[in-house]
C-alpha cells in the first residue's frame, strides 16, 4: 500500500474518532438539557398546582374539577393527587402514544430520566395530600430526534470538509517524494536532474540528499566519459593532424569492405607530399608540420562542404607523406576529385619558401572487395600523377559506374519515385545476443529498379540529394509496421533513419502518426541513428528521443563510439541502446587497447541502462571476445544463426 494511501486511511480514520467523539458528547449535552427542563417543568407546575388545590375546599368533585383543568391545559402523562395514607384521591393519566417522526429504537435507547414533579397540599395547617405530576415526553423525543439529525448532518459536512482539505494538504506536503521518484527514474534513464528543496525539514534533506547523488552520478559518468574518450583518441588519432592513424584507418577502410551491402559504390582517395625530406630541409620540420597540417585541414574542409554526395568520410594518416580518405556511398565522384584537386591546387601555391608538390589519386570500389586489391590499384593512380612532377590528381573509376542504368537526375528521380510506388522490399539481418537469441532484425532496403531488386547502397547516394531519402525511410517503417501487422514479420525489427527525416518537422510529425496508428506493433520497432548526426544536432536528436520513445519504439545511435564520449549531452536524451561502429569488431581480435576501450564504453553504457551491440563481426572469435568485454549483442557477416 503507498504512503498516501496510508496516511489519508490515518486522517480518515482520526476524522471518524473525531466525528463520533463530538457527536456523542454534544448528543448527550442535548439529551441532558431535554432532561433538565422536563424536571423542572414538573416541579414548578406541581407547585403551581398544589397551591392552588391548598386554598380551596376540599371538595373530591372540586379537586378532580381543578387537576383535570389543569391536566387539559398542559401536556401531561399524568397527575396523581394522594391522600396522606397514599390512597390516590385524584388520578388524571393520558394513553401512551406513538411519538411522531420518531423511530421506536431511538426512543428505547435513549430513554429520557425525568423526575416527576411533587409538592404537598395542604389544608389549612394540616397536610391534606401529596401531589404528583409528569409532563409527556413526545415532544421532547421529537426535538431530540431532530437535533440528532441536524448535528450529525452538519458533522458529516465538517468531515467531509475536512477530509477533503486534509487530502490536499496531504498531496501538496508529500509532493517532493514525487520529484524524488522523477529524479531516481531520470536517473536510470541517464538524465540527471536537481529540485528545489521543499520547507518540510526531513523532506528538504531527502531532496537535498537525492540531487546530491544525481550531480555526484552525473561527474562519475562525466569523468569516466572523459577518460574514455582520451584512451580512445590516444589509441586511434594521430598526435600531429588530429586524423586517424594509419591502424584505426584500416580498421575503418576495413570496416566498409565487409559491409553486406555489395551493390554501395564507394570512394577511396590517396594523397602525398612529394619528396617530403626535401622539403623539410628547405622549411625545416616546424615548416614540415605546418604543412602536413595544413593539407588535413584543407581536405577536410572541402570536404565537408560537400556532404551531400557521399554518406561517411574516414580520413587518415598512412604515414609521414601519405594520407587516405575513404567516402562510402559516393554519387559524383569526378566531381569530388576535381573539387579536391582545385584545393590541392590553392595549398601549394600558398606556400611559401617552397613550391610543394600534392599529388592526389583516386577510384571506386565496393564492399566485398579486398583491401589488398583497392589499394593496388589506388597506388597505381597514384604512380601516375607522380610522373606529372606537379600538384596533380588522377582517378580510375570502374565499369560499373559507366554502366549506370539511369544517367541524368531527372531519370533517377523518376525511378525512385516509380519504385517508391510499387512499395519497398526488405532484407532482414540478426542481432544475436549473448544469451544466443536474437535481439532483433536489421531491415536492409530493396527497391526494384529497372527490374532487378537493388539494394540500398546503389540508389542512396541519388535519393540522398534528390532530397527523397526521408519518403523512402516512412516508406520502410510503413512497410515494417504493415508486416508486423498481418504477421508477415516478426519479432522486433531495427530501422535506420536518415539524417534528413529526423531534422525535418513535418516528415517527423507524420512518422510519430504512423507509429500511433501502428500502437501495438511500434513496440517491436527500434528506431535508430548515425552518431554524427546526434552529435551535429544534439536538440533536434533529444526531440527526436522524446517523442519517438513515446509511442513505444526503442531509439538507438548506429556506428556509435567517438561521438558518444564526447558528448555528456548523449547521456542524458533517453537512448536504449548503442550499436558500437564496426571499425573496433575489426581491431577486437589483436589490439588489446581496442578491447579495453570496448570494456570501459560497456561499463559507462551499462551504467546509464543502454544495450549495446557491436557491429561488423567476422567470425566467432571475435563474437567470444565481444562477450569479453561485456557486450551484451552482436551483428555482422559472421552472425546468421544464434550464436
Amino acid at each position: 500500500m503507498s504512503l498516501i494511501k496510508q496516511l489519508w486511511i490515518a486522517i480518515a480514520l482520526l476524522v471518524c474518532l473525531m466525528f463520533v467523539s463530538s457527536f456523542g458528547l454534544s448528543f448527550m449535552a442535548a439529551k441532558q438539557y431535554f432532561e433538565e427542563q422536563l424536571s423542572l417543568k414538573n416541579m414548578d407546575n406541581a407547585s403551581s398546582l398544589a397551591l392552588t388545590l391548598s386554598q380551596i375546599e376540599k371538595d373530591p368533585a372540586l379537586l378532580e374539577t381543578f387537576v383535570s383543568a389543569q391536566f387539559d391545559m398542559g401536556h401531561y402523562l399524568r397527575i396523581t393527587l394522594h391522600a396522606t395514607d397514599g390512597e390516590p384521591l385524584v388520578l388524571r393519566e393520558s394513553q401512551a402514544e406513538q411519538v411522531q417522526g420518531v423511530p421506536d429504537w431511538f426512543v428505547h435507547l435513549f430513554a429520557l430520566d425525568v423526575q416527576p414533579g411533587a409538592a404537598l397540599v395542604s389544608s389549612g395547617w394540616q397536610s391534606f395530600g401529596r401531589l404528583s405530576v409528569e409532563s409527556h415526553q413526545g415532544y421532547a423525543y421529537e426535538a431530540l430526534w431532530r437535533s440528532a439529525w441536524q448535528l450529525c448532518v452538519w458533522m458529516l459536512a465538517l468531515a467531509l470538509l475536512s477530509s477533503l482539505v486534509g487530502s490536499l494538504l496531504l498531496k501538496r506536503i508529500i509532493r517532493p517524494l514525487d520529484t524524488v521518484i522523477l529524479q531516481a527514474e531520470a536517473i536510470g534513464e541517464q538524465r540527471f536532474l536537481t529540485a528545489g528543496e521543499p520547507r518540510t525539514r526531513e523532506f528538504g534533506l531527502l531532496v537535498r540528499a537525492m540531487n546530491s547523488l544525481s550531480l555526484k552520478v552525473k561527474n562519475i559518468l562525466d569523468i569516466e566519459a572523459r577518460r574514455l574518450e582520451k584512451l580512445r583518441y590516444e589509441l586511434e588519432h594521430d598526435s600531429l593532424t588530429g586524423l586517424s592513424n594509419r591502424s584505426f584507418f584500416l580498421s575503418q577502410f576495413d570496416a566498409v569492405l565487409s559491409g553486406a551491402d555489395r551493390q554501395a559504390q564507394h570512394g577511396l582517395f590517396l594523397f602525398r607530399i612529394e619528396d617530403l625530406g626535401g622539403l623539410n630541409s628547405q622549411l625545416g620540420h616546424a615548416g614540415c608540420d605546418r604543412l602536413i597540417c595544413a593539407l588535413a585541414d584543407a581536405v577536410q574542409d572541402r570536404i565537408a562542404g560537400l556532404a551531400g554526395h557521399y554518406r561517411e568520410r574516414y580520413f587518415g594518416r598512412l604515414n609521414g607523406s601519405d594520407f587516405a580518405l575513404v567516402l562510402t556511398e559516393v554519387s559524383d565522384l569526378p566531381m569530388l576529385s576535381e573539387q579536391l584537386l582545385q584545393r590541392l591546387e590553392q595549398l601549394a601555391a600558398a606556400t611559401d619558401q617552397a613550391k610543394p608538390v600534392l599529388l592526389q589519386a583516386g577510384c571506386s570500389f565496393y564492399s566485398g572487395e579486398s583491401r589488398a586489391s583497392v589499394m593496388m590499384r589506388a597506388d597505381s593512380v597514384l604512380a601516375r600523377a607522380e610522373q606529372q612532377g606537379q600538384t596533380h590528381a588522377e582517378l580510375e573509376t570502374r565499369s560499373e559506374i559507366e554502366a549506370l542504368t539511369f544517367v541524368t537526375a531527372e531519370d533517377w528521380r523518376e525511378a525512385l519515385l516509380a519504385a517508391l510506388q510499387d512499395g519497398v522490399a526488405i532484407q532482414a539481418y540478426p542481432v544475436m545476443s549473448n544469451k544466443g537469441e536474437v535481439l532483433h532484425h536489421e531491415a536492409m532496403m530493396r527497391l526494384k529498379l529497372a527490374g532487378s531488386l537493388r539494394s540500398a547502397g546503389y540508389f542512396i547516394p541519388w535519393a540522398r540529394r534528390l532530397g527523397l531519402q526521408p519518403d523512402l525511410d516512412l516508406a520502410l517503417l510503413e512497410h515494417v509496421l504493415t508486416g508486423l501487422a498481418d504477421a508477415r514479420l516478426q519479432g522486433d525489427i531495427a530501422i535506420n533513419l536518415s539524417p534528413e527525416i529526423i531534422l525535418d518537422a513535418p516528415r517527423l510529425q507524420r512518422m510519430e502518426q504512423l507509429l500511433r496508428r501502428h500502437a501495438q506493433q511500434a513496440t517491436h520497432v527500434w528506431l535508430e541513428c548515425q552518431e554524427r548526426v546526434a552529435l551535429q544536432h544534439p536538440e533536434a536528436i533529444a526531440l527526436f528521443v522524446e517523442r519517438m520513445r513515446s509511442t513505444g519504439c526503442r531509439i538507438g545511435l548506429d556506428s556509435a563510439g567517438a561521438a558518444f564520449m564526447q558528448s555528456a549531452a548523449l547521456h542524458d536524451v533517453g537512448l536504449n541502446y548503442l550499436k558500437v561502429d564496426a571499425v573496433y569488431a575489426q581491431r577486437l581480435q589483436d589490439d588489446s587497447g581496442a578491447a579495453n576501450y570496448l570494456q570501459r564504453l560497456c561499463s559507462l553504457g551499462h551504467s546509464i541502462g543502454l544495450t549495446l551491440v557491436l557491429e561488423g563481426v567476422q567470425n566467432a572469435q571475435v563474437v567470444e571476445r565481444a562477450w569479453d568485454c561485456g557486450l551484451d549483442a552482436v551483428t555482422g557477416p559472421g552472425v546468421q544463426s544464434p550464436v
